[in-house]
């Protein structure tokens, strides 16, 4: 399609963007920034976050920039003048378009690691456009060279009053710039999941874990993403780094069970379903009260075509709770499926017993749920 053109064209060819951007393209290549324009270049190999400007690109960068100061401190001085004339917005355009882009470039200073360049990125953006609620939030969150950090954007009225300006994450960031702080995005990595962005998501959250090194949310996102990538060695690596520190880094039930889920998801894509079913029982052992282990279990007998496992594994569910309601309605489907099949092989009477089975387990879920 039209988006594998774009990246072709990018191997061969120069391909630039206007200004920095999201979306469907940029799964195929990401914007290497040169001055006010964005160089589309393809992922090397597996590589999913987008690669930190080199030390000629941020030489070339700063001197863009540094070159443009003259003309910029100009901006406001201009946009009060064409205030006076409402049929004069080149001023309002060229304001946005410079504070986004100083926006961008000081959030790839601070991956850069050079903190202070990006405070006066971020700074510049403010001052060219203050209505710039990206740079704003940018400059709360990052701390100053002296190490002290500014109230957090949260608390500010401006930015909420600000935020109130955009319907969606999507328009705000378009319109502003990237935000780094990590609350905007774990926000931005799932509307990116909703859309099916499952790289740009997976770079919201390794950005995160950047910047909080243990922030689980974005840990236990990042390793679904990863599996959802078909990278399953990359997310059993995250496993057993939570693993190896879960004695200095305790968590909580639910994170505990979800850890032994993604290592058994990443054996299971590793097409090593005993592996798997191994680290799901013994999870069960050690979390009897649990059920969701259990139906992952079944899940993945159903998808290999071991039925059999797989009733067995829905019984033993039953039979430590008769209404688990997941458990029914898997055992009353896979009933039927052994009926059919029985009947395309023409075994008549098992067809008709495995029907027979799925009455009472699909009546009981009924009783339950009666609106089901």
């Amino acid at each position: 399609g039209l988006m594998q053109l774009v990246a072709n064209l990018a191997r061969t060819n120069e391909v630039y963007y206007l200004h920095p951007s999201f979306g469907y393209y940029f799964e195929f290549v990401y914007p290497r920034i040169r001055g006010g324009v964005y160089k589309l270049t393809p992922y090397p190999g597996e590589t999913v976050s987008v690669p930190v400007p080199t030390e000629p690109e941020w030489q070339f960068n700063q001197a863009f920039w540094q070159q443009l100061q003259p003309a910029l401190a100009e901006l406001p001085r201009v946009r009060r003048d064409n205030d006076k004339d409402q049929n004069v917005s080149e001023a309002e355009f060229v304001a946005q378009y410079y504070s986004r882009a100083a926006d961008y470039w000081g959030v790839e200073l601070s991956r850069c690691g050079r903190p202070a360049e990006a405070l006066a990125a971020f700074q510049l953006a403010q001052e060219i456009y203050p209505d710039n609620v990206s740079a704003r939030i940018n400059l709360a969150f990052h701390p100053s060279p002296a190490g002290n950090r500014s109230q957090t954007a949260a608390n500010d009225e401006v930015v909420r009053n600000l935020l109130k300006r955009y319907r969606s994450l999507d328009a705000l960031f378009r319109e502003n710039g990237p935000i780094d702080d990590p609350q905007y995005r774990v926000l931005l990595g799932e509307t990116f999941v909703r859309n099916g962005l499952i790289r740009q998501a997976a770079q919201q959250y390794l950005r995160v874990l950047e910047l909080e090194p243990n922030n689980m949310e974005a840990k236990i996102a990042a390793a679904n993403l990863y599996l959802r990538g078909q990278m399953p060695d990359r997310a059993l690596e995250m496993v057993q780094e939570v693993k190896a520190k879960a004695a200095q880094h305790p968590m909580n039930a639910t994170n505990a069970i979800e850890w032994i889920r993604l290592e058994a998801w990443c054996h299971y894509a590793q097409t090593n379903l005993e592996t798997a079913a191994g680290v799901l029982v013994q999870g069960q052992r050690q979390n009897p009260q649990d059920s969701t282990l259990g139906e992952t279990l079944a899940q993945m007998y159903l998808m290999a075509g071991r039925w059999t496992n797989a009733y067995e594994t829905l019984n033993a569910q039953l039979a430590r709770d008769s209404n688990n309601v997941k458990a029914l309605l898997n055992q009353g489907a896979l009933v039927i499926q052994m009926g059919q099949k029985a009947l395309e092989q023409k075994q008549t009477n098992a067809a008709l017993n495995a029907f027979k089975q799925s009455v009472p387990l699909l009546s009981r879920v009924v009783a339950l749920q009666p609106e089901n």
